[in-house]
């Protein structure tokens, strides 16, 4: 069966990479849930747990990009964490539990293929393409993962309540990039503020691009993406462009996305997800 049949190579090519994107936070989201449990929050500074050359790689990264993760379990790479999860040391008492729906074969059968799905997700990232058939491969191994995670978390109950799409990343032009780990539940405090934190600053003249990434388990038709500021620019899109002008200038600027799904409830009395974005717009340059 060909996934998506209607969309060009490049359309699937996104897609798939999405849905590993979103595997690879549900990796994290299992290592860092299991070691906190077991060993503490402090886990990635025990040199008897985690390689040096991982930790060394974690913390060159947070050098180089202070302000982009909030976890040390984020600055790994894929290759990483897949290290960290495929470890014989961890895996029977730490993720087998978590994963033998997607791999009942144990911590051989996890190995092989999330190295497989690692490979796919290279070559598209670095522009060597891939087959139609590596694309559905690995947009069936990631749902493969994500289905057999939350399905461990719905057990613990820690899946949603309400299964409704989230927001998984925001980033910008300016650099700025989260993955809203620690950003409020709360539709109505669910607020990054990029003038504490990142790059927050803006002049007219500016044209601020801004991008929010939602759940690729629920299909885009199943939902309605808004954004808008306060001096009334807005639009329907993941993808907000704005042109800054003298009538953004002020201390607070606000950027703002809500997502809203088709069905007949919603979990924010009129949405179901939102973010807001925080930037200062500085008067021009006269």
């Amino acid at each position: 069966m060909i996934l998506f049949p209607n969309a060009t190579n490049e359309v699937r090519e996104t897609l798939a990479r999405r849905q590993v994107d979103n595997a690879e936070k549900w990796i994290r989201k299992l290592i860092h849930h299991e070691f906190t449990k077991a060993y503490g929050s402090e886990y990635m500074q025990q040199d008897n747990l985690i390689c040096r050359k991982i930790r060394e790689s974690i913390a060159n990264q947070k050098t180089l990009h202070p302000s982009k993760y909030t976890r040390d379990i984020d600055a790994t790479t894929f290759d990483e964490a897949i290290s960290i999860l495929t470890n014989s040391r961890f895996y029977n008492a730490r993720f087998r539990q978590a994963l033998i729906a997607a791999y009942p074969l144990g911590n051989e059968e996890a190995r092989h293929f999330l190295t497989r799905l690692k490979a796919i997700r290279n070559d598209v990232s670095h522009g060597q393409g891939c087959s139609g058939r590596q694309l559905e491969q690995a947009t069936c191994y990631a749902n493969d993962l994500i289905d057999s995670l939350k399905a461990f978390f719905k057990e613990h109950n820690m899946e949603k309540d309400f299964n409704v799409p989230t927001i998984t990343r925001y980033q910008d032009s300016l650099g700025n990039r989260s993955f809203l780990e620690n950003v409020h539940e709360n539709v109505n405090n669910r607020v990054i503020d990029w003038r504490r934190q990142g790059i927050g600053d803006l002049r007219p003249g500016d044209t601020l691009v801004a991008e929010i990434e939602i759940d690729p388990s629920f299909a885009p038709n199943d939902y309605d993406v808004i954004w808008y500021v306060f001096a009334a620019d807005n639009g329907n899109s993941p993808t907000a462009r704005v042109l800054i002008t003298k009538k953004h200038v002020g201390e607070q600027f606000e950027l703002r996305f809500t997502i809203k799904t088709k069905k007949e409830w919603h979990r924010f009395h009129d949405c179901d997800e939102g973010l807001t974005v925080l930037y200062r717009v500085l008067p021009p340059i006269e």
